[in-house]
């Protein structure tokens, strides 16, 4: 790919995804300054590896796998950060930053009880409407896994909120 096909390209993916993975930042970083930051970085790591891409096809796939990454690694550094400070709130500012703020509540309280990567797979699986098989890809497992820890983290949520 030359390097005027990669920046197209990275402008093409800037175009169509960043509200969508901006969106999901937010929701999984429940901080919309955070997603902000997480966006850029996730676009700087792009842009940083764009040349090697090899599949044109497979760019909208690799860019949410970056941003499955990049996630990944910020709630982990916050969760160290919190057990070292002793704040285990996952609320965040999230739900005073929505034009809902009682609806964010709610359901910040409920996708409480699930685990960083059940969290992320509801957003992708349900809030950005993503197919079993490019959920399976950007978390790396197959489609079935990402169909049974679907399952696993509804049950959770149901038992939960009976």
């Amino acid at each position: 790919m030359t390097s005027s096909e990669a920046r197209e390209l990275l402008i093409a993916l800037y175009e169509s995804q960043s509200q969508p993975i901006f969106r999901y930042c937010a929701w999984m970083l429940r901080d919309v300054d955070e997603a902000q930051d997480a966006l850029q970085d996730i676009y700087l790591r792009a842009a940083g590896g764009i040349g090697n891409l090899r599949e044109r096809d497979f760019a909208k796939t690799w860019l949410w796998s970056i941003a499955h990454r990049h996630l990944m690694d910020r709630l982990r550094q916050r969760q160290r950060e919190r057990r070292r400070t002793g704040n285990t709130s996952v609320l965040d500012g999230f739900a005073a930053r929505t034009t809902d703020p009682a609806e964010a509540l709610i359901l910040a309280e409920s996708m409480e009880v699930l685990s960083p990567d059940e969290r992320e797979l509801i957003v992708l699986r349900f809030l950005r409407e993503l197919s079993a098989q490019e959920v399976g890809v950007i978390l790396g497992r197959t489609a079935g896994h990402v169909r049974v820890m679907t399952h696993r983290a509804l049950r959770k949520l149901r038992d939960d909120n009976e």
